[in-house]
């Protein structure tokens, strides 16, 4: 199963709900700067993790998850380094 690398951002005002999506995400990210996650998904990872976290959002969220076609930073500023994506791994669960 190829593994794509993704980009997670969301803003979700109620902390219940913000709390239920995060929860969600956890099985699914490598690691989380506040409400940004980069994370390697397939095609069916990706419809999966958007229905589980559709249930929780309302019109007044904001949730965006984005497939990575390139690698090479923008820019990066102080001691940033972009993730190891080569390894392909990820821990879901």
């Amino acid at each position: 199963m190829k593994r794509y690398p993704c980009l997670i951002a969301y803003d979700i005002s109620d902390d219940a709900r913000r709390r239920q999506v995060y929860r969600i995400l956890t099985a699914y990210f490598f690691d989380a700067q506040k409400s940004v996650f980069p994370c390697l998904l397939s095609p069916r990872e990706q419809r999966n993790l958007l229905d589980q976290v559709a249930a929780w959002l309302t019109p007044a969220d904001r949730f965006l998850l984005a497939r990575l076609q390139d690698l090479q930073p923008l820019g990066r500023y102080g001691t940033a380094s972009l993730p190891d994506y080569r390894d392909e791994l990820l821990i879901v669960g």
